[in-house]
Formats: structure tokens, C-alpha cells, sequence
């Protein structure tokens, strides 16, 4: 994560650096971008840049720290707006604005496709330990809607619920499609098997 010298930068220069970061691991593999490009991307000088930051993996974690903030308010604002939906349909419209969110443009979509199968296992690891907890808060709220409207016991395991779908969503490329057509069929069966066990 960068150091205490970039938090207190400009708002301008932190999101030009960011936007320079992006640029350079959007369009090439993970091995190949350098200091040098993305210093040359955000205008700043290489001194400049190991005074933020450590090296281009510490960069590359803040910026998945920072798209996971952005994204989870778009998900709590896609939640404050379905609380009508069955449980199911919640669930498949949130992570439908995730996906929608992760496609948004040819930056994200490079970042996307860096981190799923270019960057180093380590760096993978350290970026999932940090987005979990949001997630797992994420669908914590979206349960306990459901369970103060009375659809779902309160006695079971909230954590554990989180923990599944989570576990899932960030998986979920992982599980070979077999009679579904797409992952998101994937998900709702997985919705719907666990929604059983939730339901009075």
C-alpha cells in the first residue's frame, strides 16, 4: 500500500498517478510494465514515484484497493434500490452491476484480466485478503435485509452465509460450466441452494 508521502498529495497528482498506473497495466502484460512507464504515463519523476510507493506491485494492490471502494458503493447503491426483489433476483442484479462495473472500459478490463491471470500469486493473494472483508460485508447486509423482512431465520450463521457467497463470486470462474449456460446460472443455483437453508 503506498506510503504516508502519497496520501498527502494533491487530489489531481494522486489520481494522475493512478490514471498513469492504469494506462501502463491496462495495455501490457503484468511482467513487462516498468517504473519507467508508468512514471512517464503519470508525469512524475522515478524518485517521486519510490517516495508513494515501493515498487509497481505495491502500486498495483492500491489500485485494486481503490476500484474495490468504488465498485462496493455502486453495489450498496444497487442494493438500496432492489430491497422489493426476491432474495435470488437481489443477489443476481448486485453481482450483475459488479460484472457491469469490472467492463466498464478497456483500463478496467485490462486491469481484470491482470489480475486473474498475469500477476504474481502472492500479489493475488494479498488483493483477495484485502477485498474479502468488503465483500463479505457487502452481502452480510444484503441477508439481514431479508431476515429483518422475515424471509430468513435469524439463527443461523451470517458470517458463514457471507463467507459462501464470496467464495463463490470470487471463484466463480474457477467452476466448469456443465449443464449451465453462462456463470451467472451458476450463481443463482448456488443463491438458491443456500437461500434454502436460510428460509424459515
Amino acid at each position: 500500500m503506498p506510503k504516508h508521502t502519497f496520501y498527502n498529495l494533491p487530489e489531481e497528482k494522486k489520481e494522475r498517478i493512478v490514471k498513469g498506473a492504469k494506462e501502463a497495466f491496462s495495455e501490457k502484460h503484468y511482467n513487462d510494465v516498468t517504473i519507467d512507464t508508468i512514471v512517464e504515463n503519470a508525469k512524475i519523476s522515478k524518485g517521486s514515484f519510490y517516495q508513494y510507493f515501493n515498487d509497481k506491485d505495491d502500486l498495483f494492490k492500491y489500485m485494486f484497493h481503490d476500484i474495490g471502494i468504488e465498485k462496493n458503493n455502486e453495489l450498496l447503491d444497487e442494493i438500496n434500490k432492489s430491497t422489493d426483489l426476491s432474495f435470488s433476483e437481489m443477489m443476481i442484479k448486485v453481482i450483475a452491476r459488479g460484472e457491469r462495473y469490472e467492463n466498464k472500459d478497456k483500463e478496467t478490463i485490462g486491469l481484470k484480466n491482470r489480475f486473474l491471470v498475469e500477476c504474481p500469486q502472492e500479489i493475488k493473494r494479498e488483493i483477495l485478503m484485502d477485498l474479502m472483508p468488503k465483500s463479505m460485508d457487502l452481502f452480510r447486509r444484503i441477508i439481514e435485509i431479508y431476515i429483518k423482512r422475515g424471509n430468513f431465520r435469524k439463527d443461523f450463521n451470517l458470517n458463514i452465509a457471507a463467507f459462501i457467497f464470496t467464495s463463490a463470486v470470487l471463484n466463480i470462474d474457477k467452476y466448469e460450466l456443465d449443464d449451465e449456460n453462462d456463470h451467472c446460472e451458476v450463481l443463482k443455483k448456488i443463491c438458491d441452494l443456500v437461500e434454502i437453508g436460510m428460509k424459515k
